[in-house]
C-alpha cells in the first residue's frame, strides 16, 4: 500500500469588507440629497447604504484569486444603529461574489466588532479598528496611503512572496514589539502607534509614525531598526522622537523640532494623546494634568496645541463609525 502524506492544510485568510471590498464612498453618492444632510459624519447609519455600494477596483478578481490559495472568510462590523447594515452585507457579498458552491462566499461572511477574536494567518484591513491592529496573524493594511495601496500588491506579495514593503515591515515590528502593553485606559497599546501613523501623510512619516514609541518602549533598539534595513534618516527621526532618560523636556523637544519628520510625528503623537477620545475613562484631574502638559509642549515646538489639533485630527474618512471606534 503505498503511503501518501496529507496535503498541508491552507492558510487562513480574512478580508474586511468596507473599503477593502466595498467602495463605501459608492453608497454616499448614491443617497439622496436629504438623507446626506441627515446622516453627515454617520453615513453607516443611513438606512439600505450598504446595498448601494460597488465593489473596490479589482476587489473581486482578488477575492476569488485567493480564495483558490488559502482559506478565505469576509470580516466585517456593522453599525448598531443601522439594523439593515448586517442583512444588507449578506445581500452584497451574495450579488457580487455569488452563491454557487464554487465561493459559497456569503457563507463565510463573519460579523464581529472585535476581528482579533478570530484565529488564522493574515487579516487584509483598511483600518486598525474593532481588532484589526491586535490581530494575532499578520495585518495587511489596504489603501491608498497604506502598505497595501492596491489588490495588485496584495495578490503578490500573498501569492508569488515578494518582499513585503517597508511600510508594512514598520507594522509588523511595531505590533510585535508592543505585543501585551497597554495605556493608561486599559486599551492594547498598539492602536496608539497606528493612529499616529494614521494621522501624517507619505510612507517615511508613517514608518516614523507607526514606529515612535518602539525604541522608547520596548527592547527594540535603534541597531535593530537598521539591521531590518530601514533608512538612516528613518532611524535618525525615530531617534530625535525618542525620550531619554534624564533629559528634560525643553531638550527632547529642542531634538525633535531640529529633525522636520520627527517633528511631524510628534505633532501627529500629541494630537491623538490630546484627543477627548482616547483620555475618555480617565479621571477629570488626569486630564487636565495631561492637556496642560500638551499644551506646553506644543508650545516648545513652535505652536499651539489647538493648532495641531487642526492639522492632525482623527482621520475623517467616509468610512463606518463603527470601522472607527475601538472594540
Amino acid at each position: 500500500m503505498t503511503h501518501h502524506d496529507a496535503p498541508a492544510p491552507r492558510k487562513i485568510l480574512y478580508i474586511d469588507l468596507d473599503s477593502t471590498l466595498i467602495d463605501f464612498p459608492s453608497g454616499i453618492r448614491q443617497l439622496t440629497h436629504e438623507a446626506r444632510e441627515e446622516y453627515e459624519g454617520h453615513y453607516d447609519d443611513a438606512p439600505g447604504i450598504f446595498a448601494l455600494m460597488h465593489p473596490v477596483p479589482d476587489a473581486l478578481a482578488a477575492y476569488r484569486e485567493l480564495a483558490q490559495h488559502f482559506d478565505t472568510y469576509i470580516v466585517s462590523t456593522a453599525p448598531w444603529h443601522n439594523v439593515s447594515a448586517c442583512h444588507d452585507k449578506v445581500l452584497w457579498v451574495q450579488k457580487h461574489l455569488g452563491i454557487d458552491s464554487e465561493t459559497a462566499a456569503h457563507k463565510r461572511l463573519i460579523l464581529s466588532h472585535h476581528k482579533n477574536l478570530n484565529r488564522g494567518d493574515y487579516l487584509i484591513d483598511a483600518r486598525s479598528a474593532n481588532g484589526a491592529g491586535c490581530f494575532k496573524g499578520e495585518w495587511l493594511q489596504f489603501g491608498p496611503d497604506a502598505a497595501f495601496p492596491s489588490w495588485t500588491s496584495v495578490t503578490d506579495y500573498l501569492i508569488t512572496g515578494a518582499q513585503p514593503s517597508p511600510l508594512h515591515d514598520a507594522i509588523t515590528l511595531a505590533r510585535t514589539a508592543h505585543t501585551g502593553q497597554v495605556d493608561r485606559v486599559g486599551v492594547a497599546y498598539i492602536y496608539h502607534p497606528l493612529a499616529v501613523m494614521q494621522r501624517v501623510s507619505g510612507t517615511e512619516a508613517k514608518i516614523v509614525g507607526v514606529l515612535h514609541d518602539v525604541v522608547e518602549h520596548t527592547d527594540t533598539t535603534l541597531a535593530d531598526l537598521r539591521s531590518r534595513g530601514f533608512a538612516e534618516h528613518i532611524v535618525e527621526a525615530v531617534d530625535a522622537v525618542t525620550k531619554v532618560k534624564g533629559e528634560s523636556i525643553e531638550e527632547y523637544l529642542a531634538r525633535v523640532k531640529a529633525n522636520p519628520l520627527a517633528l511631524i510625528v510628534k505633532k501627529a503623537d500629541l494630537s491623538h494623546n490630546a484627543d477627548p477620545a482616547r483620555q475618555t475613562g480617565l479621571s477629570a484631574a488626569s486630564r487636565g494634568r495631561l492637556m496642560q502638559k500638551y499644551e506646553r509642549s506644543a508650545l516648545l515646538l513652535g505652536t499651539t496645541l489647538e493648532t495641531i489639533l487642526e492639522q492632525f485630527g482623527a482621520p475623517r474618512a467616509p468610512e463606518p463609525v463603527a470601522e472607527i471606534q475601538s472594540a
